[in-house]
């Protein structure tokens, strides 16, 4: 927002400048100035805008592959997989050794046994964890990218079985 009132502080002081110039020589500068301070700030809006967001979406990534962590997170999307035998999870608010602050994983996963998985369980489960990657040719599809805007922090697969710490609270209508 700083820069956003900058930018408008600025637009404003070179008009009354520029304005100030044509009441001596009686010249059009003053529009030419105008036209070039509204320029600068309409760039300057951009600029901020796109900073902010991207300031806003912020997440951490995975700086290191993790091969074995047992990690601690809630579930936030279950998707059955090949005709139920593999799930793909997003896990949010997840801990573990060596996890700095809380992250957003997606796992898929052959260790979610039985039905009685929900959305909003805590589950506790061994990982392999790496960074989402990059594209793999050129002009390729960018996963890191869209993971990045997805907030995903991490991409793995579980090498145990998952076990329920906490159910998720009944949903009351």
């Amino acid at each position: 927002m700083a820069v956003i009132g900058a930018a408008l502080l600025f637009t404003l002081l070179c008009g009354v400048k520029t304005y100030h110039s044509y009441s001596k020589t009686g010249l059009n500068r003053w529009l030419w100035g105008l036209l070039a301070s509204m320029s600068l700030m309409l760039y300057v809006i951009g600029y901020g805008a796109a900073e902010l967001r991207t300031q806003r979406i912020d997440n951490p990534i995975l700086s290191k592959d993790m091969r074995s962590a047992v990690i601690v997170g809630e579930i936030e999307k279950l998707v059955i997989l090949d005709g139920g035998k593999a799930k793909r999870v997003v896990l949010k608010n997840v801990t573990g050794e060596g996890i700095a602050r809380p992250l957003r994983v997606r796992l898929k996963t052959y260790h979610f046994k039985g039905s009685d998985w929900r959305n909003g369980d805590v589950v506790e489960v061994k990982t392999k964890l790496r960074a989402p990657g990059g594209p793999v040719m050129p002009g390729g599809f960018d996963f890191r990218f869209k993971a990045k805007y997805d907030r995903i922090s991490a991409v793995g697969y579980t090498m145990a079985d998952a076990i329920i710490i906490r159910k998720a609270e009944a949903e009351t209508s």
